[in-house]
Order: C-alpha cells, then structure tokens, then sequence
C-alpha cells in the first residue's frame, strides 16, 4: 500500500482491513490517513499507536516499527509538540476508546515499552495517563522526558504521581538524564498551573554537587543551546575553586551564547584571578563582536592601566559595535581625535586593517575626508572597497552619486550592496539615464538586482518607466534572473500604484505604450492587464 508499509506486511493487511470496515463514505478518509504514513506525518501517530494494542503480536510489532519511524524527529526536537497531536487526533481512532487497563497489552513489548507508554501519557483521559506515569515510574529507559512533562498536568492525580517518580530519581546516578532533559526543566519555570520552583531547586542542588560535574561538563557540548547556558551556570556555582577546565570547554564550544555567558562570568572575577588572566587573550581573539567588547568591558573594569592600548587596537577591529565601544571607553580615560587616528592609519596599514579604518574613518569623519576615501573605491580588495563606499555615503554621498553608481557595477555583490544601501537615501538625485546604465552595465546578476531595486524606490512613474523597460530588455537579452525580478518588482510597483496622486507625463505615458506594444510576450498576462488598464486611465486624466 505505501513505501513505508511494503515492508510490514501484517500491519498492511491490518490496514486494509480496517479501511474495508469502514461505511463506503469513511474510506476516502482513512486511506487519506494511511497516506500520512506513507508521507511519515506525525498525524499519523495515533493511528499507527492504536494498532499496538492489537492481538496479533506481528501485528503489534510492525506498528511499533512505525512508530519508531514517525517519532524519531522528537527524540532532538523534544516530545511537547507531540501531546497536542495526540490529544487532538486520538478520539478519530480506537485510540479514543482506550482504557487504563488496557496499558498491560504494552508489557510484552518488555524494554520497549518506554516509548509506548511515553505517548499514552499524553492520552486526553486522565485515568490513562496517570496508569502510564505510573508504569513509566517503574522503568528506567527513557521515561524521564514523559514524567517531567507530566509535572504540569491538569488532573492532581497525575501530577502528585509524576512529581514522586520524578523525584524517586533525583540521585547522582541520574544526573546525565537531568542534564539531558533540562529543556523541559527549564520550561517548567513559566508553568502556571502549579509552582514547581522547589522541584527546579531540587533538581540544581543535585546538579551542583561535585559528583555531576562530568555531567554538567558533558551538557557544554549539548546541541541546545539553553540546556549549555544552564549548564555553564551550574558548573561555575559548583565548581568551587578551579574553574580552569569549565572556561576551558565553555570557550571551545562552538555556541557562541554560551561563549559569551562564559566571558561575563569571567568578568565577574575579581581583578588578577589566575583564571581570567588565562582566558583573557581568548576573548581578545573570539570571532563574535559582542564577546569582543566584553573584553573591552573587562579591561576597563579590571585593568585600567592596560586599557588605552587595549582600547587603540580596538579602533581597528572589523565591527563596527566594537570600534564604538572603543571610543567610548576612550573618551574616559583620555581626549582623542578619532578622526584624526583614522586619517594617519590610512597611511600604510595592512589590507585586514585597511577596510576598518575606512569604516571608522565614515563613522567620525567629516565631508572634506572624502577626498581621502575616493581612491579605495578602485582598491583590489572586495572588503576594502566596500567599506570606501559606505563611508562615502555616510559623509557625503549627495556629491558622489556617480562613483556610487559605478560602484553598483561591482562585480562583489558585498560592494554593490553596499552602494544600493548608500545610494538608497538619495535616490532622488540619480537622473534616470545614469541609473538605466548602471543596470544596463552591471555584469552580475546582484548587481543588476541592486539597480532594479533602486528603480522601485523612485517617484512613481520614473521607477515604473524604468523598471517596463528593464523587463522588455531582459527578456530580450534572455536574462531569465533579471527578467524575474524586474517582473516581481513591476507586480510590487503596481500594487502600490494608487498611493501616490502623481500623474505621468506625456512622455513617460508613451515610453511605457511604446514598451508594451513592443514586448507584450515579456510580460505577464496579469502584468500587462494592468499595465494597460492604468495607461487607459492614466491617458484619460491627462486629456
């Protein structure tokens, strides 16, 4: 019947006999439910969930089979997005119909039963969820993410047995399946039903002790990352005196929000502790801006007689949140003419620095720095050239239009990018032809996008003009990515059209005639309907 069942004989045939059961106009909703599985929906677990109850113990099997299949996403993702699925869709099988006694059929799945009786827990009766917390309760395999979620329930029955058998397993031995659930855990601090907050303490005091530092140390390298954080809090609170090997795994982590939890920790430390003194250089180095500054916020705090040089090389850094960070720590300790620096650095620094000074350089210079700046916008560096635009665009972009639109041209799409965002808030100053060229010139598909986006923010019939045209050109030319997003842009331009009271002029009007008449295949049926009902009433109002 499907790929996923070809293999499962017994519950295929099962299927099909439930399906010819059913009254002729319910078969068409089953097989739409045995197609789920097929497709392994998760809305076809309660289905696959109710033939484990079945007799035949083939039968049973190969549905447990399934469902190994269909729940193997929330074994990372987590099971709470599954309840909801089960609650919602149980009542349309068997399943509804399920008694608590009915959970004994699990016990000849013997260690495999944990799974099964994790998704009876999320039954919408109360009676067979708290028979499966308590079946739950004396497994050991597995169960503990099903009983935490149970923490929460609504029936006080269930939630009194799920709080003893979670707390039946607050032991050492456990604490690498507290670590690995503290997801759930943690979710159970914005529960509203009931304070668990004692349970939450419960479970942090048993983690802090000594003995589960190896697994608060294992929990570091968790693919989530609140389940690192929490465990970096615990470890620091536990550790004692050495916290050399938490820093140590905390900073070679690859989460750079555990990273930085860990440099504010470290920052916590009283000035010239032999561990921040160790890791200090690391933070200097750190790929993530905002641990970057952290280090300057160290620095300042802690090492003041350090800090003008720590702070002078962080004028050069790549990031702009970190050059300002420098320059207001700066401004403390001493009066400086940051745009003064930035013009000496232009002097011969390398190329990795050269882009940085150039974006402090537009950050603190003035109009006349221009000057300095326009050489790089030819520099062979992709960074450096980038960086050269926008600084011109912050200090006088309304006087360099031109050696903005040339470069949009870029070749770099990080460039060209760069020019639109500099050429965006003075648009209005591109004559129209210049612009029409800039895309006519641009050689690669983003830099051509960049111009196209720039024609949809002129005034209204100067951008639609220009962008008309570009349609019929790129299509003539078989630029099928220009022609897609100049269609694209042309729709947005028409949606928008009846914003503005502009009317067009004459000449505009028979541009844009003059275009359709002669690509009408380069549009859109749709587009070039529209097209043409606004040029009739557009010429009407112009008479």
């Amino acid at each position: 019947m499907t790929r996923l069942l070809s293999s499962l004989p017994h519950l295929r045939t099962h299927l099909n006999d439930w399906v010819q059961s059913l009254q002729p106009h319910e078969r068409n909703w089953a097989l739409q439910w045995v197609e789920e599985i097929e497709n392994v929906k998760i809305t076809a677990i309660p289905l696959v969930f109710s033939f484990v109850f079945d007799r035949d113990q083939q039968v049973a099997d190969e549905a447990w089979i399934v469902l190994t299949c269909l729940t193997a996403r929330f074994q990372e993702t987590g099971w709470r997005s599954l309840e909801p699925v089960m609650r919602s869709y149980a009542a349309e099988f068997p399943l509804g119909r399920l008694g608590p006694d009915d959970l004994e059929k699990l016990s000849r799945f013997g260690n495999r039963q944990s799974l099964l009786l994790g998704l009876a827990s999320f039954h919408g009766n109360g009676y067979v969820r708290e028979a499966a917390v308590r079946r739950l309760d004396a497994s050991s395999d597995g169960e503990l993410p099903f009983l935490l979620l149970r923490l929460n329930d609504w029936v006080e029955q269930v939630h009194r047995a799920a709080l003893a058998a979670c707390a039946a397993r607050l032991t050492p031995e456990n604490a690498r399946q507290f670590v690995a659930n503290l997801p759930y855990i943690e979710s159970l601090v914005e529960a509203q039903r009931r304070d668990l907050r004692p349970f939450i303490q419960a479970v942090e005091e048993l983690l802090m002790r000594p003995v589960c530092l190896p697994a608060l140390l294992e929990g570091l390298s968790s693919s989530d990352s609140r389940t690192c954080r929490t465990c970096l809090r615990l470890a620091l609170a536990a550790s004692g005196e050495d916290t050399t090997l938490i820093f140590e795994r905390a900073f070679r982590s690859n989460n750079p929000r555990l990273r930085l939890d860990a440099a504010r920790a470290l920052r916590s430390l009283p000035a010239g502790d032999p561990v921040q003194m160790v890791f200090l250089p690391r933070l200097s180095h750190d790929a993530r801006a905002s641990i970057r500054c952290e280090y300057l916020y160290l620095c300042h705090e802690k090492y003041p007689e350090r800090t003008a040089w720590v702070l002078r090389n962080a004028l050069l850094d790549p990031h702009p949140s970190v050059r300002e960070a420098a320059r207001y720590y700066l401004k403390l300790h001493e009066p400086m003419d940051f745009r003064l620096f930035y013009r000496a650095a232009l002097g011969g620094p390398e190329v990795t620095s050269l882009a940085a000074v150039l974006a402090g350089l537009g950050e603190t210079g003035q109009a006349e720095d221009t000057a300095v700046i326009a050489p790089f916008l030819h520099h062979s560096s992709a960074d450096v050239r980038r960086a050269a635009v926008t600084a011109q665009g912050k200090l006088d972009g309304d006087n360099y239009v031109a050696q903005l639109l040339e470069a949009l041209k870029d070749s770099r799409s990080r460039v060209s990018r760069a020019a639109r965002e500099a050429l965006l808030p003075r648009v209005f100053l591109i004559p129209d032809d210049a612009l029409w060229a800039a895309w006519a010139g641009a050689v690669t598909p983003q830099a051509k996008k960049n111009a196209l986006r720039l024609m949809l923010t002129l005034p209204q019939w100067r951008g639609g003009v220009l962008l008309v045209r570009a349609c019929a050109a790129a299509a003539e030319q078989e630029d099928n990515d220009s022609a897609m997003t100049a269609q694209t842009l042309v729709q947005t331009w028409l949606a928008c059209f009846n914003r503005s009271a502009l009317s067009p002029t004459t000449e505009q009007l028979g541009q844009v005639k003059s275009v359709i008449e002669g690509s009408q295949a380069s549009f859109g049926p749709e587009i070039l309907a529209a097209l043409q009902r606004i040029l009739q009433d557009s010429e009407r109002l112009t008479r």
